[in-house]
């Protein structure tokens, strides 16, 4: 038996097949249920631009509307949706923080929680700071992410909830800010956890090449606490020219990217669809007094259209909050190749079960496996496909 029939790889996890722009049951949950009125200032946090589907624009119009999230991708939606409604006073952020001004400003606040308990937590934080006092926060997400334990977390420096409706596995709980409200840190202590209390991060360290390092992250980026085992195989297969210059796609908190210019690389661009991690990555780069980095947000490849690059190194996205989704990646591995110099090749690391040997195939005329594990494969593609224009 071959030393590659011994590994034994996980189940494939079944992919998304939520059409994009169609409402989530949370979604609409909380749509339904979230007040209009016509002088209300509202705080949208990680709703998605799907949220405005139905009736929730007519009730919200005259309003003034303020949104906020992770996803780079969903907050360029929403900006183009709201931008065809002229009545709409509406103010998107791309920042992870609100700013102090908007602090006790907002009449109400709707909050779809994320995967990550921490996460959601800051966010509530932010809710709190956001709203005035008696300000009411409408708290929406499945069952099976902890929408019950986070309306106890919510009920710790908001006064207690109300759940108001149940349906498909999602509730939806309506919390008000007292009257007279405290500091938050007087009744809930993870008000003050690290990636929680506004201005803090989360902090690991790791060793590697017998050196130790140090990183900052925040709470729902990928592998927040901790090297990934599969970011480590990849950093082990590096070897770069001095000269190089590299693209990290999917940066998170900015390991690969960071790593590759300590190593010689005299150029990088770190790029991720999620403003936290971007965050992260320029704390990061920040820390070290890195001048030739660069974090770029925004969706796939766009940030970094028509630049040029020697290595483009990659442990890619392939979740969606819970679910599995290839599109990015997919996406991702059919530009690369117009990206690349010559001469230059795409190092990227992946889970065992996903199939990315025939995706790199497809497009690369030279595909290499560089390492393996008995979870995770690096490989190397160069020389790319011409491929057909398209319109």
């Amino acid at each position: 038996m071959s030393p590659k029939q011994n590994f034994q790889s996980p189940p494939q996890p079944k992919p998304d097949k939520k059409a994009p722009g169609i409402p989530s049951p949370a979604q609409v949950l909380l749509a339904s249920h979230l007040p209009g009125g016509l002088y209300q200032r509202t705080l949208f946090i990680n709703t998605g631009p799907e949220i405005l589907a139905g009736g929730l624009v007519n009730r919200i119009s005259g309003g003034q509307l303020y949104w906020m999230g992770r996803d780079h991708s969903a907050l360029s939606r929403a900006q183009d949706i709201l931008r065809t409604y002229p009545g709409l006073e509406s103010t998107i952020t791309f920042e992870i923080d609100l700013p102090q001004t908007t602090h006790s400003s907002f009449d109400q606040a709707a909050l779809l929680i994320p995967k990550s308990r921490a996460l959601a937590r800051r966010w509530i934080l932010a809710a709190y700071q956001a709203l005035k006092p008696g300000g009411n926060l409408y708290l929406c997400g499945p069952n099976d992410l902890g929408i019950r334990s986070l309306i106890k977390d919510a009920e710790a420096i908001f006064l207690a909830g109300t759940v108001l409706a149940y349906k498909k596995g999602n509730r939806v709980a309506r919390l008000r800010k007292p009257l007279e409200p405290g500091e938050p840190g007087n009744s809930a202590d993870w008000v003050t956890a690290p990636g929680i209390a506004p201005g803090s991060w989360q902090e690991f360290q790791f060793e590697w090449q017998s050196s130790n390092w140090q990183f900052y992250s925040l709470p729902g980026v990928f592998s927040a606490n901790q090297l990934d085992d599969g970011t480590r195989l990849l950093l082990d297969q590096l070897h770069l020219p001095q000269d190089a210059r590299v693209l990290d796609f999917g940066c998170g908190c900015g390991v690969i990217g960071i790593l590759a210019a300590l190593q010689g690389a005299s150029a990088v661009d770190m790029v991720d669809v999620d403003l936290l991690a971007v965050a992260s990555a320029r704390r990061n780069v920040t820390a070290r007094g890195l001048t030739h980095l660069r974090c770029l947000a925004g969706y796939g490849l766009q940030p970094v259209a028509g630049q040029r690059y020697t290595h483009i190194l990659s442990n890619p996205p392939f979740h969606t909050g819970r679910s599995i989704n290839y599109g990015v990646t997919d996406e991702f591995i059919a530009g690369s190749g117009r990206l690349l110099e010559k001469g230059g090749q795409v190092i990227l690391v992946a889970n065992r079960f996903i199939p990315y040997e025939r995706k790199l195939q497809r497009y690369y005329r030279k595909v290499a496996r560089l390492a393996e594990t008995g979870r995770y494969q690096v490989f190397s593609a160069s020389i790319p496909k011409k491929q057909p224009e398209t319109n």
